[in-house]
């Protein structure tokens, strides 16, 4: 009983870390709010935690950089999401 409760759990484990984790509705909403500032939008279906954490991240980011160059940092971002395989 004992190994059948630690395989079934092991198993549980190593199928749940393999599967990717989806980013959160919130931050999806937040980001295509952001967007819409600098004219631009993504298909949020397609993105990952990563890259909708790094547009967060450009978007939130307080070092007064100007509108040009934060819209520049995130089209190049917004290039290779659309490059990314499916």
């Amino acid at each position: 009983m004992i190994k059948t409760t630690a395989a079934t759990f092991c198993a549980l484990v190593l199928s749940a870390s393999l599967a990717p984790a989806a980013p959160s509705e919130q931050l999806l909403s937040q980001i295509e709010f952001g967007l819409k500032r600098y004219n631009l939008s993504v298909d949020t279906d397609v993105l990952t935690t990563s890259e909708a954490a790094q547009i967060h991240f450009i978007l939130i980011d307080r070092r007064k950089e100007g509108y040009a160059r934060t819209r520049q940092k995130l089209k190049t971002v917004l290039r290779n999401v659309e490059r990314a395989p499916s």
